[in-house]
């Protein structure tokens, strides 16, 4: 499993926690910023991080090493908000839109999934079909805890058929 744009580490902890310990699992986490080696409830032993750019360099120790054997991508990338609305909801597709590509050209198994997080906007309907393009499943998802004047969205993808 591998988690992009990992800083502070959220998905990470829901990764561990979704995953046995016993079960022989990696997880990693990739952001341009340096994550603390002390995440509660994050395994140090089945879990690494990187400090690296997915845009110029995937770190060595997953790709080519690991291509196309994740069997889930997660991507909670979100660029510095500016407080206008239709910038920042096109920048977060933007970074999932990146993330996306490169999960389905380089970093999912078969029947892999796909999580991203962004802001509703106009390219959402698209990247939605996009996705049914390639995975069995997608649902956008918008938690519970998130604030009701939130445009925050969880995009879903399950049975990638690559």
């Amino acid at each position: 499993m591998i988690d992009l744009g990992s800083f502070p580490g959220g998905f990470v902890q829901v990764l561990n926690e979704r995953t046995n310990d016993k079960e022989l699992v990696e997880i990693f986490g990739i952001d341009l910023q340096a994550m603390s080696l002390e995440i509660p409830f994050v395994d140090r032993k089945r879990t690494q991080f990187f400090v690296s750019d997915i845009f110029n360099d995937m770190p060595s120790e997953i790709l080519p090493k690991r291509e196309k054997q994740f069997s889930l991508v997660t991507s909670d990338m979100m660029s510095k908000t500016t407080g206008v609305h239709e910038t920042d909801a096109a920048n977060s597709l933007e970074l999932c839109e990146v993330a996306f590509r490169l999960s389905i050209e380089r970093l999912l198994m078969r029947n892999g999934g796909f999580v991203c997080k962004m802001f509703e906007n106009n390219g959402l309907k698209k990247f939605e079909v996009d996705a049914r393009g390639v995975f069995e499943t997608v649902k956008l998802f918008r938690p519970e805890a998130s604030r009701k004047q939130s445009r925050e969205i969880f995009v879903v993808c399950s049975g990638f058929k690559g």
